[in-house]
């Protein structure tokens, strides 16, 4: 239970934070960081290392941080728009994996080209992972923690993810608040609309329409059968016999019933 419950949290969806602004800022820090430690602290017997321009030289151990950083981030950047978009948890575990592992290897290179001049090989490059990488996760990784935790609180609210969860072990959709259009139930489903990017998809769920809007509490249902955001609503055609909710951005004509209060829905849209 508890792996399949760890398999499932890495498939959510999760806002994706970072700027081309806020990647320079972070990856200068760390770099500064680690260039501070070299120079400074001297471990690994950097004292020894008597060479002209010497704090210079190990100062180039910064631009391991920010070129490996600028390189995983346009990766980043380019799956989030294929996939309209879209974040993944697991795709940030890997990502930052692969970040970690990218900067102790451009160290690494920087180490035997620039500071000790010696032949690369597959063996000092492990050694380097395992000597110089690793001890650097403990700071990386409380740093990275706090990095979100601030970017998150500055994140729109409209962009703060939601969870819809259905009856079934696999009905689980993770969208923001603005990318939620309307849900339409059908007996003992649901098919929710949403946006991707510039496309319009939907996922069908075992659940209740009452279910899903308690978990939508923004969200306003305007017939027994249909929940809308009211930020898509376009206008309220018809008269007072037959009336229907046109929507941004798609072409669905929804029902609205004859006792509805048109205005309580037009005040939100």
């Amino acid at each position: 239970m508890l792996h399949k419950l760890s398999f499932k949290s890495l498939l959510q969806q999760i806002p994706y934070l970072f700027t081309i602004k806020n990647v320079l800022l972070i990856s200068a820090f760390l770099g500064g960081v680690q260039v501070f430690v070299t120079i400074f602290l001297e471990p690994h017997a950097t004292g020894e290392y008597q060479v002209p321009y010497r704090n210079l030289r190990l100062s180039g151990f910064a631009l391991c941080f920010i070129i490996s950083f600028l390189l995983v981030y346009s990766i980043e950047r380019y799956i989030y728009r294929i996939q309209q978009k879209s974040w993944f948890v697991y795709q940030e575990v890997l990502s930052k994996s692969f970040l970690i592992v990218l900067i102790s290897t451009a160290s690494y290179f920087y180490n035997i080209n620039v500071i000790n001049s010696i032949s690369p090989s597959f063996d000092r490059w492990i050694e380097h992972l395992i000597v110089f990488g690793l001890p650097y996760i403990p700071i990386f990784i409380p740093f990275m923690i706090i990095v979100y935790a601030t970017l998150f609180r500055y994140h729109s609210e409209d962009e703060t993810l939601i969870v819809i969860n259905g009856q079934n072990q696999d009905d689980l959709l993770t969208v923001t608040k603005s990318q939620f259009i309307y849900a339409e139930s059908d007996q003992n489903y649901v098919t929710i609309f949403f946006k991707r990017g510039e496309k319009v998809e939907n996922k069908l769920m075992r659940s209740s329409l009452q279910a899903i809007n308690d978990q939508l509490d923004f969200a306003v249902r305007i017939h027994r059968s249909y929940l809308i955001n009211p930020a898509y609503l376009k206008s309220i055609d018809g008269n007072k016999r037959k009336r229907v909710a046109l929507l941004k951005c798609i072409d669905s004509k929804l029902p609205v019933p004859s006792g509805f209060d048109e205005d309580s829905l037009l005040k939100y849209s």
